[in-house]
């Protein structure tokens, strides 16, 4: 299953990205500016919405938002 939430925050990130742009599971979102402060507010809409999950605002850190393996981490750890 966390291939499954992994791709589909991999895709949600693709569509920040200009079209050439290339996003895998080791994307820096943070570091190059792919998520800014408004854009994380509209990801953990995002996944709150499509995993039908809360996250924690305590979870909202950099270290869970850093890539986009890391962020299906903690969209898997919610859903427990």
């Amino acid at each position: 299953m966390t291939d499954d939430i992994e791709q589909q925050v991999i895709e949600y990130i693709k569509g920040l990205k200009p079209s050439n742009a290339t996003v895998d599971g080791s994307t820096e979102l943070i570091a190059s500016g792919v998520l800014d402060s408004m854009a994380i507010l509209e990801f953990i809409a995002f996944v709150s919405e499509r995993f039908s999950i809360k996250i924690p605002p305590r979870e909202v850190t950099p270290a869970n938002l850093r890539t986009p393996s890391a962020a299906a981490a903690l969209v898997k750890a919610c859903m427990r």
